[in-house]
């Protein structure tokens, strides 16, 4: 088995020149993105602890998670500007910096009880997180060439599930042993280490300076004018949308209606991101070897598997087959994540790329803020999940739908 991999991994990178500082960077990026989304995700885990200690319901609960999206989707794109105007190296050390005195301050209202003050500890966090994420895609996507740009995006953007799979496995944990607040400051140290390695193999070198003219407003103004931009964002709401949805409330799914300890269903849950650490990095192999660089194809594959999945997952009463159902939702969805960013920079030129990423990174998240809040008025207002479940088929056949009609990248 080793073999085969090493075989295949030294087939995709054949005839490509890369330099160990340039994976350096990428895995300490990697790294510090899954950390942040370590800690965005971890009060999914819990929930039903926070609940009973704050005494709130579902949809209240549900604000924990997604008051971080909410604020992402504020800043994501002022600091996609101010990413094609300065360093990104200094950028991601600021937000680093942020996302760790927000958790250390997060820790310490939620052992106090303060509901309110844990929302805005979290939501500015949320700016850090952003800033972090837009920096390190505009990085790792001008570190490489265009024939490894899919493939290093790909498996950057695989942190993300990477964190989340950390994040339900460990907040049970951390919160039997330390209590639930403990969530809010526990992955810090990871962060830190993340950072600490992308500074040494960034040092003294050249990958955050800017390659080409500063955008001015006009360019502004043309990216939020362009319409295909804007598709690929839509798809991107839809993508997330159901990526975060499934993540948010299946721990809590499990547990209600298969009995399941929070534990053992943040375990189980942990399932559906962790596929994504390889349908993420295969996404943009798939999109780079297999279709010829063509990303339209891999969006709709996504959507058309995905749809029925999630209906499945509604309707089983087989825990067995609920996880077998699980798995595959969890690898479809994200087969498109890592194409997404690149995808929106080949529609547009280069130094305008980290304001086209931001943009999508806005609607995308939007999609991840919602997802949650939709989905616990539906469970709050019915008593049930199944037209959570329903509202989660119908983003994914509108999925379809608008990937049937996407545009061919490639600037105009």
């Amino acid at each position: 088995m080793f073999r085969f991999v090493q075989s295949w991994v030294r087939r995709l990178f054949e005839g490509r020149t890369t330099e160990p500082r340039q994976w350096g960077m990428v895995l300490g990026l990697w790294v510090l993105v899954a950390a942040c989304m370590a800690y965005l995700i971890a009060p999914a885990s819990v929930l039903p602890l926070i609940m009973s200690d704050l005494g709130i319901g579902p949809a209240a609960a549900s604000w924990i998670v997604s008051v971080l999206f909410g604020m992402m989707v504020l800043a994501s794109f002022p600091t996609g500007l101010a990413l094609d105007r300065f360093d990104n190296r200094v950028a991601t050390t600021g937000a680093t910096a942020l996302f760790l005195a927000c958790g250390v301050w997060g820790w310490r209202v939620a052992a106090d009880g303060s509901f309110g003050w844990l929302l805005v500890s979290r939501a500015l966090a949320g700016i850090g997180v952003v800033l972090a994420w837009n920096a390190a895609a505009n990085l790792c996507g001008r570190a490489f060439g265009t024939d490894l740009r899919a493939t290093v995006l790909g498996i950057f953007t695989a942190s993300a599930p990477a964190g989340f799979v950390i994040g339900q496995i460990t907040g049970p944990r951390i919160a039997a042993r330390y209590g639930w607040p403990a969530i809010f400051v526990a992955y810090g140290l990871l962060a830190a280490v993340g950072l600490g390695l992308f500074l040494l193999s960034t040092a003294g070198t050249e990958f955050s300076r800017r390659e080409t003219p500063s955008i001015d407003g006009l360019q502004m103004r043309s990216i939020i004018a362009d319409r295909r931009v804007w598709h690929v964002a839509t798809m991107g709401f839809m993508a997330y949308s159901l990526y975060v949805f499934m993540n948010s409330w299946m721990p809590t799914y499990l547990a209600e209606e298969f009995g399941l300890s929070l534990a053992d269903s943040g375990l189980a849950v942990a399932l559906f991101p962790a596929v994504g650490i390889l349908s993420r990095s295969g996404g943009g192999v798939i999109s780079d070897k297999y279709f010829a660089a063509r990303r339209k194809p891999v969006f709709l594959l996504s959507f058309v598997v995905t749809a029925p999945l999630v209906a499945l997952i509604a309707v089983v009463e087989t825990p067995l087959l609920l996880f077998g159902l699980v798995v595959l939702s969890g690898l479809f969805i994200q087969l498109s994540h890592g194409v997404l960013y690149t995808y929106v920079r080949e529609l547009v030129e280069p130094n305008v790329a980290g304001t086209a990423t931001a943009l999508l990174t806005t609607v995308s998240v939007f999609g991840s803020f919602s997802a949650p809040i939709v989905a616990g008025g539906l469970i709050e207002y019915t008593g049930t999940f199944l037209l959570a479940f329903g509202y989660g088929v119908l983003v994914a056949v509108i999925g379809v739908s608008l990937a049937w009609f996407a545009p061919e990248s490639g600037p105009v």
